[in-house]
């Protein structure tokens, strides 16, 4: 079977952190498949549980990293948690479980101060869309005014030719008279 570092986690009950950490101090131990090239995900074999179990009891033990080089290189192999693969997939779905509730949680929260921002932009809304309502119904009042004087200066533009015409007849009449 192949282990991510997930698994791992959750086998030793270290972070995923860690379990980076000793891949690269322990890396000369552990499979090709356990130091992968940049962007590939570490993959772990049952020997590399078996050097992962012997970090992980050492350091709980105190010893540092010389000390757990040299038992490795003694060939030393600790002895992996007996966890069956179902129960860690359980586990980690158990994880992933909790991460999802906290995920949700904090879009519940986003979307809650998402509504209070829209509230509040609406309430400042309401007063601006009063105004327009008004300016709207002036502008239209206006527009019925000024196309009422247009229709009274186009009127009185006629009175003022016929009237202008009606000069013209009577003072030709009154020329004729003299």
């Amino acid at each position: 079977m192949q282990y991510s570092t997930r698994h791992l986690c959750q086998l030793f009950g270290v972070s995923e952190a860690t379990i980076r950490n000793w891949a690269i101090e322990f890396q000369r131990d552990l499979s090709a498949l356990a130091k992968p090239s940049d962007g590939r995900h570490r993959i772990f074999t049952e020997d590399d549980l078996a050097v992962f179990a012997l970090v992980n009891t050492m350091k709980k033990d105190g010893h540092i990293y010389e000390e757990i080089h040299a038992a490795l290189g003694a060939g030393q192999r600790g002895i992996p948690p007996e966890l069956p693969p179902r129960e860690i997939e359980a586990l980690l779905s158990s994880e992933n479980t909790k991460q999802m509730v906290l995920q949700v949680q904090n879009l519940r929260d986003s979307i809650a101060k998402l509504e209070k921002q829209r509230e509040e932009l609406a309430a400042q809304v309401r007063p601006l869309e009063d105004e327009n309502v008004r300016l709207r119904a002036l502008r239209e009042a206006d527009e019925r005014r000024v196309a009422e004087m247009a229709a009274q200066l186009k009127a009185a533009q006629e009175e003022i030719k016929q009237l202008n015409r009606e000069i013209g007849r009577l003072e030709s009449q009154m020329e004729g008279k003299d």
